[in-house]
């Protein structure tokens, strides 16, 4: 028989904590992903030679897969800001540190795709 408080086991919440300010860094990992393996599975389908006025469809999927993911982080740093009062915690100066390192990894990952030719001759 347990008196309930035993049930789970104690924890000190790193976990959780950790892995609310590694999100920004931990979505650019699999961003950065998601991108190399869009664009040669892209490469080697119809997709190489669709455009949609004048701009390649594999441009735009990245695109589409990208500005989400730029807005979400800019909301995190900004909200992390904004709730910044006088002193700040070391789990939301995290949380805002790895999100502006995010959004500037993501589009580093993004600026020599939307610049150079994706497939070859595009």
């Amino acid at each position: 028989m347990t008196d309930g408080m035993n049930d789970h086991p104690h924890t000190d919440g790193f976990g959780p904590a950790s892995r609310e300010a590694l999100a920004g860094l931990l979505l650019w990992a699999a961003h950065f992903g998601a991108t190399y393996v869009f664009i040669a599975a892209s490469c080697v389908s119809p997709l190489r030679e669709m455009a949609w006025a004048g701009v390649p469809v594999i441009r735009l999927g990245l695109l589409a897969m990208t500005l989400p993911l730029l807005a979400w982080l800019a909301w995190r740093i900004l909200s992390g800001m904004r709730h910044a009062g006088g002193g700040g915690s070391l789990l939301r100066m995290a949380r805002i540190g790895s999100s502006l390192l995010a959004a500037v990894a993501v589009r580093w990952t993004l600026l020599p795709i939307l610049v150079l030719s994706v497939c070859g001759a595009m």
